[in-house]
């Protein structure tokens, strides 16, 4: 950071990182507010819809692949709790322990 201010001998060494400091984020915020400036605002907004989907995407796939991970977990859980009869037949689970009503592709 010292090629971006230069101080000479100024003082202590907290007033140097005080004025380095506050130099850099009066530069980060002149580059924040030039993204919404009229010539880069389109582009800004555009970029910021495709990372919100690319973020929407990320998410909802990685909820898709748990949620039928734990569905499946809890299944089997239940098929523990309530055995096959000898018919191979599964009895009704009662509706109170039916969490969510969701149906997974076998």
């Amino acid at each position: 950071m010292d090629e971006l201010v230069d101080l000479g001998d100024c003082g202590v060494w907290h007033q140097k990182w005080r004025i380095k400091l506050s130099t850099l984020f009066h530069q980060v915020w002149s580059n924040f507010l030039t993204t919404f400036s009229p010539e880069y605002r389109r582009t800004t907004y555009m970029m910021m819809a495709v990372w919100f989907s690319v973020l929407q995407v990320a998410y909802l796939m990685t909820m898709n692949l748990w949620m039928k991970r734990k569905m499946k977990l809890m299944m089997m859980h239940q098929r523990k709790m309530f055995p096959t009869y000898p018919g191979g037949e599964h009895p009704t689970v009662p509706t109170s322990l039916i969490t969510q009503n969701v149906i997974l592709p076998d």
